[in-house]
């Protein structure tokens, strides 16, 4: 009898075994960063290229989590940063900053995909064209220009993220803003986007995104 039970639960659990987990919507292709210090603070300027791999599903919401870590693998700092849409088939130039009290050491960047949604391929993101590497005022800067395409405003308050690449394709920083208006529909609107940790020497070209955030 106690065998049968055995052989039961062992049978039921079977049928209840869990399903593997779907493959991530959206992967870090690559990421890296530069950093600045002076006496009292270091900056660190990261940029990472998202891509959403599936082929028919938008993703939204998507979470993504930024740690900069020094040579013995311990935490300097760490947040999250909700991007709203990366397209089905679409890169995402994904860029910000960070700044550590004093003379830090940062070795490394982790970007990580701690959640996302799925919806069937539907919208898109606000173009942007010309995008340029330039010397600003302190350092190197991204410029470019983002295009409305949707009736609706294009809010102030959307993230403008963008990543810089060496000669040889690697990711060496990046940075982010927001318009310096909300941006009327069918219009262009200029932007740039400091990155003063990074070398204008090393800096050969750059890329960006939009967040999709509309004023209602």
């Amino acid at each position: 009898m106690l065998r049968g039970s055995l052989a039961a639960v062992l049978a039921a659990g079977a049928l209840t075994a869990a399903a593997p987990s779907p493959p991530p919507v959206v992967v870090v292709e690559r990421s890296g960063f530069s950093a600045s210090a002076d006496a009292r603070t270091t900056e660190v300027d990261y940029g990472a290229v998202l891509r959403n791999v599936a082929a028919d599903e938008d993703a939204w919401n998507v979470v993504v989590r930024t740690t900069v870590l020094d040579a013995a693998g311990e935490t300097l700092v760490a947040s999250s940063a909700t991007v709203a849409l990366v397209p089905a088939a679409t890169p995402y130039y994904f860029g910000g900053r960070a700044y550590l009290r004093g003379r830090a050491a940062p070795a490394r960047v982790e970007v990580e995909i701690e959640d996302a949604e799925r919806l069937a391929a539907a919208d898109f993101l606000p173009p942007v064209s010309g995008v340029r590497m330039g010397r600003g005022t302190y350092g190197a800067e991204i410029a470019g220009q983002v295009s409305n395409p949707y009736l609706r405003r294009l809010s102030r308050y959307a993230r403008i993220t963008g990543v810089v690449f060496d000669a040889q394709g690697n990711v060496i920083g990046g940075g982010s803003t927001t318009p310096v208006a909300s941006v009327v529909g069918r219009m262009r609107l200029g932007f740039r986007i400091f990155t003063w940790a990074v070398e204008q020497k090393r800096a050969a070209r750059a890329a960006a995104s939009v967040e999709l955030l509309l004023d209602r």
